[in-house]
This record gives structure tokens, sequence and C-alpha cells, in this order.
């Protein structure tokens, strides 16, 4: 089975494709969608549409994971939920499984603590996955959390 996890973002649009086989979890694909200042918050929007369209055609996922959105305020998560907009719309496109998860619910499922720093959780994402090195930047990692996460809630994984 791949899944795939997504941060989303306004600036940065962490991914991280798994493969599940029975016992066996291994990371595929990883990366970041960014979008850079100017050409107006229109024309980033689009960036991201068509890149997770991309992205989703090459790796077919059958299911998304995707992290809700964080509890924040003033401008910055409405450009956050635009995006988000921007990503469900597509993932609506292809037949895949839509789930999503919250930040605190991430990090109280991989660390037993929801206020768990990025550091800690990907020390964790590191572990599970077998990785020498951190996935950067922290959108990647938390993007491959948010499948771990999934999993351990679907008792699909088990802790040894």
């Amino acid at each position: 089975m791949n899944i795939l996890g997504i941060d989303p973002g306004y600036a940065e649009t962490g991914f991280a494709l798994l493969k599940k086989d029975t016992s066996d979890l291994m990371l595929k694909k990883a990366g970041v969608i960014s979008t850079k200042n100017g050409g107006g918050e229109f024309k980033r929007l689009k960036k991201i549409k068509q890149e997770i369209f991309s992205l989703l055609e090459e790796t077919n996922p059958d299911v998304v994971v995707m992290e809700s959105l964080p509890k924040i305020r003033g401008n910055r998560i409405i450009q956050i939920a635009r995006a988000s907009g921007i990503i469900i719309s597509e993932l609506l496109l292809f037949e895949c499984e839509i789930h999503e998860i919250s930040p605190t619910e991430i990090k109280k499922c991989l660390t037993g603590n929801g206020n768990a720093t990025k550091k800690e959780l990907s020390d964790y994402v590191m572990e599970v996955l077998g990785l020498k090195e951190r996935l950067q930047p922290h959108h990647v990692s938390d993007a491959a959390a948010c499948v771990i996460a999934y999993l351990w809630k679907k008792e699909r994984i088990r802790e040894e």
C-alpha cells in the first residue's frame, strides 16, 4: 500500500510517500513544494495545485493523510487554509482514501506528548524509517509523521 503524507503550507508544502508491506514501512519519495514571495497569492496557489496534481499522478497513492490546520491566528492561517483547500480539491480528483490528522494528535501518537518538539518528532520518524539523516526541511518530516501516526492509529504497525 502506498500512503502519501502531506504537511500543507503556503510557502512550503511537505510530502512523503511511504510504502507499507506487511510489517515493513519504507520511504519511497519525499520532498517539498516551495512557492516564492512575489508574483501574487494566486500564482503561488496555482503552483501548489499543479505540483500536487503532478505528485498524485506520479505516485498514485492508495491513501493520503494530510495534517489538519494548526491552531494559529492571523493572516498566516488564512494562507495555509487556502493552500489546504487547493490540495483537498486535487485529492478529490483521485481515487484514494483521504484522512486528516491534527498536529497534536500526530505528536501524541508518535511520542506520547502532544507538545513534542519538531526535533523529537523528527527523531521518531528517523528511527521508524531507519534513516541516518533527518528529512529536511521539517515539513517533509511532518508529512512522514502524518503517515506513521495514521498507521499507528489503524494498528497496521506496532511498536516493538
